[in-house]
């Protein structure tokens, strides 16, 4: 329990400190500035998750599988994945955005925000690598004390740009890459034995993750699209300022991530140690007092942005946000399905059932393009959320239905055997 309440701790500063930034921005900057924040944020996620998908996920299912000594090889290993991956993302964003600021297919503002990132993503990907091996090894303290500092960096740094007049969207996040440089250089120096560095690994446990993770980075990324092409979308149909509002509600709606990226941060791990220790039966019961516990906790806070989130954007960013009451409401149960769907996502991941889960995360694609993409153009934001709520609770059912059948045909099979991977493993 103490961890879980660390975890949701950990996750509240974050949120509190994103929520301050996009704050900041939106009523300094306007809403035009807000949207290519937003933009840009998609990117940075979309490299973040990536990179992690292909390295801290594979080492968050199977590595309770290992012992001592092949952690630390796996591990090394998986460090060297984590640079190389950024370096390439870095390389990306810097290249796309002088392009197409050059040929003129992005607003200058908005190039500007994407070659920031793309220089403060190494930095940024790897501080995300330190907080999630932190979370991998239950060690939910360390990962708190690797955001706290990180976002006493990101909150100075942003109010020295509000007393110098010299905040924008570019310079929050190179504030953001600089406060990440210095705490994951801080965590590498006094964690570096946890690393065995064997260069004949490298390659070898690259194609052993790819292997299972294409899948999952093959739903992640589904999934990905699923979401962040709204705003772009809106963008294109509507201009940045209709982003920045679309932004300024999910910023209201992200309120309830302390409970659901940060149980996520624990549970998620628990339900793959769970697995290996106990096998696919207690997975199951795991799973779904996980996802009971997300509909306990969110369904409260669903209820309060459902009656008054429309008000508390207007308060929180001004007067010209007004009027967003019921996009509030459908990004709220947005959340919620979302939230309840983790947990079957991850025990599909656990059960090596990551092309299912990929297979589900294609329907809400469709969707998009079926139902989505029509809604954007005539109705704006709240289209677009009405697109999103109704392709979750959608593939949640699905997903639900799938993760069922998979546990059915593993208690057809009887016991199994011990974990493939850690049989695999050989030093």
């Amino acid at each position: 329990m103490l961890k879980k309440t660390i975890a949701l701790a950990d996750q509240g500063l974050v949120s509190a400190t994103n929520f301050a930034m996009g704050v900041v921005i939106g009523r300094v900057c306007g809403k035009a500035e807000l949207g290519a924040y937003a933009l840009a944020w998609t990117l940075m996620t979309l490299a973040t998750e990536t990179s992690a998908t292909l390295t801290m996920t594979p080492y968050t299912v199977f590595g309770p599988q290992l012992s001592r000594d092949q952690r630390t090889a796996y591990l090394g290993s998986i460090v060297v994945h984590q640079l190389l991956l950024s370096a390439a993302f870095a390389l990306v964003m810097v290249v796309g955005a002088v392009l197409g600021s050059w040929q003129w297919l992005l607003p200058h503002s908005l190039s500007s925000v994407i070659e920031t990132m793309g220089w403060a993503i190494m930095f940024i990907g790897l501080r995300e690598f330190a907080r999630r091996v932190s979370f991998a090894e239950l060690k939910v303290g360390l990962a708190f004390l690797i955001d706290l500092i990180v976002c006493l960096g990101q909150v100075g740094g942003v109010l020295l740009l509000l007393h110098f007049g010299a905040l924008t969207a570019s310079r929050t996040y190179a504030v953001a890459g600089i406060s990440s440089a210095l705490v994951a250089g801080g965590w590498l120096a006094f964690h570096w034995e946890i690393f065995q560095f064997k260069a004949k690994l490298c390659e070898r446990d690259f194609k052993r993750n790819w292997r299972f993770a294409k899948w999952v980075l093959g739903s992640w990324i589904v999934a990905a699209l699923g979401i962040y092409l709204y705003p772009w979308l809106l963008a294109v149909f509507h201009g940045t300022a209709a982003t920045g509002i679309w932004a300024a509600c999910c910023a209201v709606v992200a309120l309830g991530n302390p409970v659901v990226l940060g149980l996520s941060n624990h549970i998620g791990p628990q339900i793959h140690n769970v697995y290996a220790a106990e096998g696919t039966e207690q997975m199951r019961r795991c799973v779904s007092r996980s996802s009971l516990l997300f509909a306990a906790l969110l369904s409260p806070v669903v209820l309060v942005l459902a009656g008054g989130g429309g008000l508390i954007v207007t308060l929180v960013y001004g007067k010209v946000y007004a009027g967003s009451s019921s996009i509030v409401t459908l990004l709220a149960l947005n959340m919620l399905m979302s939230a309840l769907t983790y947990p079957y996502s991850r025990g599909l991941f656990s059960l090596e059932c990551a092309k299912a889960d990929m297979l589900v995360n294609f329907i809400a694609v469709a969707l998009l393009f079926v139902v989505g993409i029509a809604a954007v153009k005539y109705y704006g934001a709240l289209g677009a959320a009405a697109a999103l709520f109704a392709s979750s609770a959608i593939t949640t059912l699905i997903r639900i239905g799938v993760f069922a059948r998979e546990v059915r045909q593993r208690a057809l099979q009887g016991p199994s055997d011990a974990p493939r991977f850690a049989l695999e493993y050989n030093d």
